[in-house]
């Protein structure tokens, strides 16, 4: 049986600790507006550190297909275990942040082609010993009609 848990993001998180801070402090990101608070990193790591997943963790990780939007998918969700009936399709590549900072999603390896798969159709899968996968909500199918992602997402 497949276990779900909804979370906020790690960037979404970070982000939010350091806009709060921004706006309390008049726009400084040293975080003196209190003058105890410190700088958002520092508080981040120290209120959520156990919800943060380095990069590292992610890239070379499992890519499946066979997610269920009609399930309760949102773009925070976060799932325990892989699902009954998920497919393995590929690999993770990397992530993929817009240029204002944003997590954008990833790049996945599927069969020689590298795409790119939005936040919106895939989900973080938390597996044992500190491995991350991802699931989509796409079909075999609609994955072989994505575009490549090309040489400007390439590392």
């Amino acid at each position: 049986m497949n276990m779900r848990i909804a979370m906020t993001g790690m960037l979404a998180l970070a982000v939010s600790a350091s806009g709060a801070l921004a706006q309390s402090d008049g726009g400084s990101s040293e975080g003196s507006g209190g003058g105890s608070d410190g700088p958002a990193s520092a508080q981040v790591m120290e209120t959520a550190k156990d919800q943060l997943i380095p990069g590292a963790a992610v890239s070379g990780g499992t890519l499946y297909a066979g997610g269920q939007e009609d399930d309760g998918w949102t773009a925070t969700t976060v799932y325990e275990d892989v699902g009954d009936g998920w497919s393995e399709v590929g690999t993770i590549a990397d992530l993929v942040i817009s240029q204002d900072s944003a997590y954008a999603g990833i790049l996945g390896e599927l069969e020689g082609r590298r795409v790119f798969l939005s936040i919106q159709d895939i989900a973080l899968v938390l597996l044992d010993e500190g491995k991350v996968a991802y699931v989509t909500k796409l079909s075999e199918e609609e994955l072989a009609d994505l575009p490549e992602a090309g040489p400007d997402l390439s590392p």
